[in-house]
């Protein structure tokens, strides 16, 4: 994930893709925890882009409907 807040040109990597997402009406959604300055900088961009959303935590439940619903999914190891 900490490549993803990288900068690139003027934005961080995660948000030249959010750019190129929304130019084809594409979405991100992020689900999970973890380092405490990683979770306040997704929450920082989301509050940036609409197509973008950092549900910060993790349910089960949820992760099988994003998982049904999905069309491309990364997953650490």
């Amino acid at each position: 994930m900490a490549i993803l807040l990288l900068n690139h040109d003027s934005h961080t990597v995660i948000e030249a893709l959010l750019i190129e997402l929304a130019n084809n009406n594409g979405r991100l959604i992020i689900l999970g925890s973890g380092d405490s300055d990683i979770e306040q900088q997704l929450t920082t961009i989301m509050s940036r882009h609409a197509n973008f959303l950092f549900l910060n935590g993790y349910s089960d439940a949820l992760s099988q409907h994003l998982y049904q619903s999905g069309d491309l999914f990364l997953m650490p190891s």
